[in-house]
């Protein structure tokens, strides 16, 4: 579950293939490179602000 977060989160910033692509080497070897694609947590920000919009609009209504 962790990884989940700090792969897509490392990708977007860039730091998976800085450095001779040293960070995507070691998240190889710990087989967690596969959630380099998931919705990094910006994005997941935005969904939940949405959420809550809807929440207070419904709640208004």
């Amino acid at each position: 579950m962790l990884f989940t977060k700090i792969v897509p989160n490392c990708k977007k910033l860039g730091l998976l293939d800085r450095n001779d692509k040293w960070l995507r080497r070691r998240f190889e070897e710990l087989g967690v490179i596969q959630f380099e694609d998931l919705t990094d947590t910006s994005d997941e920000y935005q969904a939940f602000a949405l959420g809550e919009n809807e929440l207070t609009s419904t709640k208004i209504a």
